[in-house]
């Protein structure tokens, strides 16, 4: 069975809060934009990660799932799986599968390992295009320190310590951010690295719409999960790396 990535320290804080999506339908936009990253890294493997579409062959997820931080190292291969659900023990790939061409990173993730940058785009080999099947997100940020603090977010993915392939979300408040990164109480585990920190709908995304990468376990006092932010500049960067896609 696929693992999570070694050494992702993703956390459970106190009573596990999320919710399996079992009768909602993950193979419906927006959720079906949300998918599973199957991948191998130094002939190891597989490991799993979730993603999300951001066009229709550009899946936004976190750096570790596409490099190894600090040492320029990416993943042998990887799979993207949007909309895949596990419901009565049988997984469904509703849209089925797609290779991953080529990965991308930020230098500042790729070259020193900073956790702010720990960010990846997969780009989809040709012909795969999800556009008018599983749809995408838009980007959105907040500016200023704690600009997002008290906000809702919805952090959904693939734990890999409930049923392979099964969906779980939860929904909380932001507790802070600095300029590029996001802390906030709600239970991941790993497996959900690149899940979408998102709303459902801004008028900025004219529909669902991601304020960040899940990334990181509990750390700090409280204790809180943490993510690289969406920024003005990351926001354009990761639309000129997908636009390279095609």
């Amino acid at each position: 069975m696929p693992q999570s990535i070694i050494g992702d320290p993703e956390s459970v804080i106190g009573v596990d809060g999320r919710e399996r999506l079992t009768s909602v339908k993950t193979d419906v936009y927006p959720l079906s934009a949300i998918g599973q990253i199957e991948f191998w890294q130094d002939g190891y493997g597989p490991y799993i990660c979730t993603g999300y579409l951001i066009d229709g062959n550009s899946v936004l997820t976190a750096g570790h799932c596409a490099f190894d931080g600090a040492e320029d190292d990416p993943v042998d291969s990887a799979t993207f799986l949007p909309a895949r659900n596990r419901v009565q023990g049988i997984v469904d790939n509703h849209w089925g599968s797609c290779p991953v061409a080529e990965v991308w990173a930020p230098d500042k993730w790729r070259f020193d390992g900073v956790p702010a940058h720990d960010y990846a785009v997969h780009q989809l080999a040709p012909p795969c295009d999800f556009a008018e099947t599983a749809g995408s997100f838009g980007l959105f940020t907040l500016t200023g320190t704690d600009a997002f603090a008290g906000r809702r977010l919805r952090v959904e993915g693939y734990p890999g310590d409930k049923g392979y392939g099964s969906r779980w979300r939860m929904v909380g408040e932001v507790d802070r951010n600095s300029v590029n990164f996001l802390h906030y109480p709600m239970d991941t585990f790993g497996g959900q690295s690149g899940s979408p920190l998102f709303k459902w709908n801004r008028p900025e995304c004219g529909g669902p719409c991601s304020a960040g990468v899940h990334a990181y376990g509990a750390s700090g006092s409280p204790p809180m999960n943490s993510g690289p932010m969406m920024t003005r500049g990351r926001i354009g960067l990761l639309a000129a790396v997908a636009q390279a896609n095609g």
